[in-house]
């Protein structure tokens, strides 16, 4: 179960380092994390969605490693916020809200 766990955490990473490309790449939101905005600028943006997908499965990993199941639950479950949050700001701009 912890791989399966993993590979939805990396889905649901991948997911986000898309829509974040694409709403800086047309410039229409901004990153509120630093460090991920660092990450971003400096590597091409494909490189940058795998390592960003793939450290979040790793994340998932040693969470369940440490904390067992209810990690992996725990970080799946809050890696669908960004995903929403990144929607619905993107529908927002570009309805002109």
């Amino acid at each position: 179960m912890e791989l399966v766990l993993a590979g939805v955490s990396v889905f649901l990473a991948f997911l986000d380092a898309t829509i974040t490309h694409f709403g800086l790449k047309g410039g229409r939101v901004e990153e509120s994390n630093p460090a991920v905005l660092w990450v971003y600028q400096r590597l091409p943006p494909a490189l940058f969605m795998v390592l960003f997908a793939l450290t979040h499965g790793v994340i998932s990993l040693v969470g369940f490693h440490f904390f067992g199941p209810p990690a992996q639950w725990g970080l799946a479950a809050a890696g669908l916020a960004p995903v929403i949050w990144n929607v619905c700001l993107l529908l927002r701009t570009r309805s002109g809200r």
